[in-house]
Formats: C-alpha cells, sequence, structure tokens
C-alpha cells in the first residue's frame, strides 16, 4: 500500500510539473515560430533531424540503466545502493556522449552540406553538440532519483531549467541576436545549450548532497556493475541509434517528397514546419500527464521482476492499459473536436488545426505505445524494443521514398499512422505474453468513444465566448468535465474507485508530514 500511494503521489508531482513545462514549452513555441516562421520552422527541425540520433546515441539506456538497477538492489534482501554503481553510470554517460559530442562538432559542415543542403546548420549542430555531455550526465542522474522515489528532485531542476531556458532566450532575442532567421536560430540554440549544462550542475548537486543524507554504502559486495550497463545500454543505444538515424533519413527525405510532389523548396519547408514544428506538439501536449507515470512503471516493475511479483505484474500491466485508454480517447476527442480553434488560438495557424485534426484519431495508439514501451522496459524487454523500433523505422523510411512524392503531405501522414500501428501492434502483444496480462482493448474503448463523441457534441452546440483564446479554453474545459461525467454514466467510472483513489492520496499526503523529509 505504502508503494501505491508513493507512485501516486510522485506520479501526480511529475504529471502537474510536466503539464506547467508543456504549456510553456508550447506558448514558447508559437512565440519562436512567429519569430523565425513556418520556414524557419521547417529549418530547426531538419537541423533536429540529425541532432536527436546523435542525443540518443549519447544518451540511449542510460537513465533506464541508472533508474533500473538502482531499483533492483533495492528489491533485493540486503536493501543495498552500492556507489559503485552510480559511479559506471556516470562514467559511462561522459566517455559515450563526449565522443559523440566531438563526433557531431567536428562532422557539422558535411553533413549540413551534403545532407541538409544549408550551410546555415553548421553553427547550430556545433552548438548543440557542446551540450550532449551535460544531458547524459543529467540523465544518469534522474535515473537514480527516479529509481529511489525522490522525484521531486528532478521535477523541480526542470521547472528551473526552463525558466532560466525561456529568460535566457527571450534575453539573447532582444539583443544583437534575433535580427534574422539564422540568428534567431542561433540565439534559440545557445540558450537551450547553456540551460543544459546550468541544469547538469544543479542536477548534480542535488545528487552530492543526497548521498550525504542516504548513505550509499561502499563496503556492500556486488558484482561489477559496467557489464550490467552495457547489458542496458548496448541494445539500446545500438536500437535507439539505427532508428534515430532511420527517422533522421526519413525526415531528410519528407522535404525532398514535397518538392517531388510539385511544392517549392520555401512551401516544403512551411509545410514540413507546419506539420512537424506546431500540429504536433500540441497532439503531444496532453501526454505529458501520462509519460510521468509511465517512466515510473520502469524501477517499480523492475523492482517487482526482481522480487518476483508476478501477479502484482500482470495487474499493473492491465490497470494502466485501462488508465491509458480512458485518457487518450478523451485526449483524442477534444483535440478533434477544437483542432481549429487550437491552430488559430496558439499559431494563428488554419493549417496547423487541419493537420491536428488528421493526427487526433492517432492519439489513442501513441499513448499506449508509449505506455507499452515503459513497461517493457521495465521488464527487461529492451533486446524486443530494439528489435520493434528497427522495423519501425525501416518501413518509415520506405514509405516515405514511395508515399510522399506522389501524395505529398497526405503521404507522410499515412506513414505516421503505418509506423504507430505496427509499432504497438508488435509491443502489446509482447507485453501481453510476457505479463499474461488482458487488455481488451476494443471492449474498454467503445464506452470512452461514445462519452467522448458526445461530450463534444454537446459543447459545439453551445454559444461559447468570441475570443478565440477564450471559445477554446472554455469549450475544452466544458468537454472535459462532460466527458467525466459520461464516464460516470456508462459505468466505466465509479464512486467507489474514484473514492478509493483519493482517499489513498490524502492519506499519503497527512502521512507525508510524519515520515521523513527523504522519503516521497
Amino acid at each position: 500500500m505504502e508503494r501505491i500511494k508513493r507512485f501516486i503521489q510522485n506520479g501526480l508531482l511529475l504529471s502537474a510539473v510536466s503539464l506547467l513545462l508543456r504549456s510553456i514549452g508550447v506558448g514558447f513555441q508559437a512565440f519562436i515560430t512567429a519569430r523565425i516562421g513556418a520556414a524557419g520552422t521547417g529549418l530547426y527541425q531538419l537541423v533536429l533531424s540529425v541532432y536527436s540520433p546523435a542525443l540518443t546515441l549519447a544518451t540511449a539506456g542510460i537513465s533506464l540503466s541508472s533508474s533500473r538497477l538502482v531499483a533492483e538492489e533495492l528489491g533485493k534482501a540486503s536493501g543495498g545502493i552500492p556507489r559503485r554503481v552510480l559511479i559506471r553510470c556516470l562514467q559511462y554517460a561522459v566517455i559515450v556522449s563526449g565522443a559523440v559530442g566531438l563526433l557531431l562538432f567536428l562532422f557539422a559542415e558535411p553533413i549540413s552540406l551534403q545532407w541538409l543542403g544549408d550551410g546555415a546548420a553548421v553553427v547550430l549542430l556545433r552548438t548543440l553538440a557542446l551540450g550532449l555531455p551535460f544531458i547524459a550526465l543529467s540523465s544518469a542522474m534522474n535515473g537514480y532519483f527516479t529509481a529511489v522515489r525522490r522525484v521531486s528532485r528532478t521535477a523541480c531542476v526542470q521547472l528551473i531549467e526552463q525558466g532560466f531556458r525561456i529568460a535566457l532566450t527571450v534575453f539573447l532575442l532582444s539583443r544583437s541576436f534575433g535580427k534574422d532567421n539564422l540568428t534567431c536560430l542561433f540565439a534559440v540554440v545557445c540558450a537551450s545549450m547553456i540551460a543544459d549544462v546550468f541544469s547538469c550542475l544543479i542536477t548534480l548537486c542535488l545528487g552530492a548532497i543526497d548521498q550525504k543524507r542516504h548513505i550509499l554504502s561502499l563496503s556492500h559486495t556486488t558484482a561489477e556493475p559496467l557489464p550490467r550497463i552495457l547489458g542496458i545500454t548496448l541494445p539500446v543505444s545500438f536500437s535507439s541509434f539505427l532508428r534515430s538515424g532511420l527517422i533522421a533519413l526519413e525526415h531528410l527525405l519528407i522535404p525532398r517528397g514535397l518538392r517531388a510532389n510539385g511544392a517549392s523548396y520555401e512551401g516544403a519547408m512551411a509545410a514540413y514546419g507546419t506539420l512537424s514544428g506546431m500540429a504536433m506538439p500540441i497532439a503531444l501536449f496532453p501526454a505529458s500527464l501520462l509519460y510521468s507515470f509511465t517512466g515510473l512503471l520502469i524501477p517499480e516493475l523492475a523492482e517487482a521482476n526482481e522480487k518476483k511479483q508476478y501477479r502484482f505484474i500482470r495487474r499493473s500491466a492491465e490497470r494502466v492499459i485501462g488508465i491509458v485508454i480512458l485518457f487518450a480517447i478523451g485526449s483524442a476527442g477534444l483535440l478533434f473536436g477544437f483542432a481549429e480553434e487550437l491552430g488559430l488560438a496558439i499559431y494563428q495557424s488554419t493549417e496547423a488545426g487541419r493537420y491536428l485534426r488528421l493526427l487526433a484519431p492517432l492519439i489513442p495508439l501513441m499513448y499506449l505505445d508509449s505506455a507499452v514501451d515503459a513497461m517493457l522496459k521495465g521488464l527487461g524487454e529492451q533486446v524486443f524494443t530494439m528489435k520493434v523500433n528497427v522495423i519501425d523505422a525501416s518501413v518509415s523510411v520506405i514509405s516515405v521514398w514511395f508515399f510522399v512524392p506522389r501524395f505529398g503531405l497526405m503521404g507522410y501522414l499515412l506513414v505516421i499512422y503505418l509506423s504507430e500501428l505496427i509499432n504497438f501492434c508488435f509491443s502489446y502483444y509482447r507485453l501481453c505474453a510476457v505479463t499474461g496480462a488482458k487488455g481488451q482493448l476494443l471492449s474498454r474503448g467503445f464506452r470512452p468513444l461514445l462519452a467522448v463523441l458526445g461530450a463534444v457534441t454537446i459543447v459545439r452546440l453551445l454559444p461559447l465566448p468570441t475570443p478565440i483564446v477564450w471559445q477554446t479554453a472554455c469549450g475544452m474545459a466544458s468537454a472535459a468535465m462532460l466527458y467525466f461525467a459520461f464516464l460516470f454514466l456508462l459505468g466505466v467510472l465509479s464512486r467507489r474507485r474514484v473514492g478509493a483513489f483519493l482517499v489513498a492520496l490524502l492519506r499519503h499526503r497527512r502521512q507525508g508530514h510524519k515520515t521523513k523529509p527523504s522519503v516521497i
């Protein structure tokens, strides 16, 4: 019971912080987009498509290995947390990320000229390369804090980092930077790199303080952790890098495919920027609540697996699937019903709203796939996820090469749907086979779908305030409350279940003042 209470509080804390950060991030993205335009956003997305494989290779598996190994040590009878585990994770992070950052810095020019076809990307890639070691170190420490259930440290650092990033970006744009698209992009990238350094320093300081308060045993005998770290990071790094590389190739093919379909370079970059840089962040925005809980599942399932608590694992998997279905279908319905208003309110773009509406039906698969992947990683199935991710990315590249030149951006949307469907089907089948869980997706999703359709339809018939921002906010809030009410009327939720959840949460909050300040 104590573990469930702690999980709920940590999840709510991370969800609140993540929702706040996502809200700030979407607003900040709208501010940046207004400064650099849709074409500038397209260039930024292309730079990120090259930077992402490097970031993935520099950090892949580090947070997962730190979180899982510490959680497994907690699950042992001795209950020790060898300091050597954390030290080895930090050493691995520095070595790997430093090597990747150096390679990206040295090859930034040929990548920009030959792959991206734009020499302006050189300085952007080199600036981003400098921050890779700091991101990797922060990732290792965040994995440790997640494993020991002290996620308030991570949440605090995320808030500080985002505030610092935004303040520094605005400062740079208001000074000598921001005179044109390129200098504006450089200001954004430079502020991001400095914020990563700042965040890393704070995280390491909090880690040092945490070790003084909670003794990490030096005398506790354990096997050398490096082979275990490599056993997690190598398959994850290989699959993640290969998938990121394929995704980068996919994103590089998209503008070329759009031009082959008849669009100009400016038009292709603008369309790509609108879909990837505007519509997609809104589609993923509600997931900020979901990802906080799914990230916490990794150490919970790793510890339960170490203790051979297979019944707990099966029940947890079934409950998570049920909760994600309710959340994802509700989010998809709200975004579909208010897509145009969201595009206008955030980006002043009807195109962004149109693409968001096309992405909305895919949201349940996207959210479910994320939760399933997190549970598989907690159960040590990273090799399987590696295979699925590589297959998924390979199919995406082939599909982009075939569909985009023929159907334009609609062809790319078809590729996104195909990719998510393949990834989810393989991962979901594996989760059910490993845990014995019975998701019953269709039966669980039918009544929530009726509820959200009814809620959105009713609200759309009501008169709403005329300013677009108020119209969107009031409409979505009203539809969300109606959706929640319809879930009760249809028997999906009950007062007993919700009451038990609230009682557990309130009890934990009352007991929180009596426990040691280190326990969350």
